[in-house]
């Protein structure tokens, strides 16, 4: 008999003939017909009705994305990135000021956001890639700035190229913005992101997956 003995932190602990215990990361679960699928990777899942397995490791689909993310001052990025997430229960959000180590390597798709300062991405999420991002990964930026311009993304961009990920795509709007001497104005881009925008950026993620 099959069985799973524990999930734990994302991670399904399973247990063969009664003796042998073997660990997966646990990326995805969904129910159907009574049953749990549990994807361990983007080619595998185990399907199981209450604790015993039913079907282990079948051939998949899922593809897992994390997305990297630094938003301190209006939440800006925040709220781009709480629409994708709830188009899409899957992606994984990691909060760049509460940790800052986290395992990529089972992730097909990793993603930067971040606030503007001084002109590129925050120094939480560039000093994060240079340390946790794996070679060789599919990569995407979400910017908000006051300002908006190409060259927000030359910083993060440099970090992937070195480690030879592929970029997939980016994305920057308009974000509301007290940083430094906009303080002294009241800020600026009041309003901003906007819902059109917003609706853009979960556009934008759409069409990268």
């Amino acid at each position: 008999m099959i069985e799973i003995k524990h999930i734990w932190h994302r991670v399904i602990i399973v247990k063969y003939d009664g003796s042998i215990y073997t660990y997966y990361r646990l990326i995805l679960t969904s129910i159907s017909a009574g049953q749990i699928m549990v994807f361990v990777n983007k080619n595998a899942y185990i399907r199981c009705k209450k604790n015993v397995i039913t079907e282990p490791m079948m051939g998949g689909i899922y593809m897992a994305t994390a997305i990297i993310y630094y938003s301190k001052h209006h939440g800006n990025t925040k709220k781009i990135l709480d629409a994708i997430s709830a188009e899409h229960t899957d992606v994984e959000l990691v909060d760049v000021t509460s940790r800052n180590t986290f395992d990529l390597s089972g992730y097909d798709k990793i993603g930067f956001a971040s606030g503007i300062y001084f002109g590129k991405f925050s120094e939480q999420i560039l000093n994060f890639a240079k340390v946790n991002l794996p070679s060789g990964k599919d990569v995407f930026f979400i910017a908000t700035a006051g300002n908006p311009m190409k060259s927000n993304f030359n910083a993060i961009a440099r970090i992937t190229e070195n480690k030879n990920c592929k970029e997939v795509g980016r994305y920057i709007c308009k974000g509301f913005d007290t940083f430094g001497p906009f303080r002294l104005v009241g800020g600026i881009r009041k309003g901003h992101p906007t819902e059109k925008e917003i609706q853009a950026a979960v556009d934008f993620y759409n069409s990268i997956i």
